[in-house]
C-alpha cells in the first residue's frame, strides 16, 4: 500500500507535468506577458538544451541518468547515512537546500524553484518508501523541458 502511494503521487505529479506542458503551449503561450514569462524560464535553461539530432539523442539518456543520480544521493544515500537507522525525514528536509544549490547554474530564481521542486520529490518518497517514483517524477520533468524547447512558441493567430 504505501508504495502505491508513492507512484500513485508520482502519477500526479506526471498528469501535473503534462496539464503544465498542455498549458504552456495553449492558454499561457497566446498570452504576450506570459509568453516572454515562458521564454525566460527557457533561457536559463538555454545552454543545457541539445543542439541537432545526435545531442537532442543523448539528451534522453542522460536526463534519465542525472535524474537517477540526483535521486540516488539526495532521496536515498545521503539520507540514510545522516539517518543512521532513524528517520530521514530531518536529513532529507536538511539536504534540500544543498540540492537547490546544485542548480545554481541555472540562477538564483532557479534554486528556490529546484529547492520547492526537491520537497515535493521528498514528499513522494517519504509517502510511498521508494525513490523510484521520484526517479520517474524527475526525469519526466527534465524531459518536458526538452520537448517544450524542441517545440517553441508561436504567435498566437486572430480568427478572420
Amino acid at each position: 500500500p504505501a508504495r502505491r502511494c508513492g507512484w500513485l503521487a508520482a502519477s500526479g505529479g506526471l498528469l501535473a507535468l503534462v496539464v503544465t506542458t498542455a498549458a504552456i503551449r495553449g492558454t499561457l503561450a497566446r498570452r504576450p506577458r506570459s509568453r516572454r514569462w515562458i521564454a525566460r524560464e527557457l533561457e536559463a535553461v538555454e545552454e543545457l538544451n541539445p543542439r541537432g539530432g545526435l545531442e537532442t539523442a543523448l539528451y534522453v539518456p542522460v536526463a534519465i541518468q542525472a535524474a537517477l543520480l540526483e535521486e540516488l544521493l539526495f532521496r536515498g544515500l545521503l539520507p540514510a547515512a545522516l539517518a543512521r537507522g532513524g528517520s530521514r525525514t530531518l536529513p532529507t528536509r536538511a539536504l534540500l537546500p544543498v540540492f537547490g544549490l546544485g542548480h545554481l547554474y541555472q540562477g538564483l530564481h532557479r534554486v528556490a524553484v529546484t529547492t520547492a521542486f526537491g520537497l515535493l520529490l521528498a514528499e513522494v518518497a517519504r509517502a510511498g518508501r521508494s525513490i523510484r517514483p521520484t526517479i520517474a517524477l524527475h526525469a519526466a520533468l527534465d524531459l518536458q523541458l526538452l520537448w517544450l524547447r524542441s517545440h517553441p512558441l508561436r504567435p498566437a493567430t486572430t480568427a478572420r
